[in-house]
């Protein structure tokens, strides 16, 4: 009777435990748990955003990184074969599938659409103080590609219904 009270006191805190789990996020009905920012963790963001799970505001911040993986992939298999991501597929054999699906949305949406002439470069350099042409181009080049990954980003998730529950 004592055995049988305990083995169901355990089912009891482990039911309860799974079915507490905080929800962090939803992304279309579909909740995004403390869970599920572990695995994201431990299988593709990578052990420096470990420390994110351990506060509210980093978890937050890994559920956002989730969600713009989710929409920017789910995007890139809409658009994309498979057959496209042979050329990236040969160059990289060590990538999984999805992380040459985003590659490749990356290159095509975003690095393909970059266009920096001397003129432009001139100005950014005088507007910023920086006096090396190739850090000036490097740093304009990363305000473009944030710039046009954002806007794409944010056009994409107009078509969810994405909800954060902690701030």
């Amino acid at each position: 009777m004592k055995k049988m009270f305990i083995y169901i006191s355990l089912v009891l805190l482990i039911f309860s435990v799974n079915l507490f789990a905080q929800v962090v996020a939803e992304i279309n009905g579909f909740k995004i748990t403390d869970d599920i920012l572990k695995k994201y963790v431990d299988e593709v963001a990578g052990r420096k955003y470990k420390n994110y799970l351990k506060s509210d505001s980093g978890k937050r911040k890994l559920a956002e990184y989730y969600i713009n993986r989710y929409v920017l992939l789910k995007y890139a298999k809409e658009i994309y074969k498979e057959e496209d991501l042979r050329k990236l597929k040969k160059s990289h054999p060590e990538l999984d599938t999805d992380t040459l699906y985003l590659l490749y949305l990356i290159d095509e949406k975003i690095n393909k659409q970059i266009k920096i002439d001397d003129k432009e470069l001139e100005k950014f350099m005088k507007s910023n103080g920086i006096g090396n042409k190739n850090s000036a181009y490097a740093n304009l080049l990363t305000i473009k590609r944030k710039k046009l990954l954002d806007d794409l980003l944010n056009k994409l998730k107009q078509e969810y219904n994405i909800v954060f529950y902690i701030k």
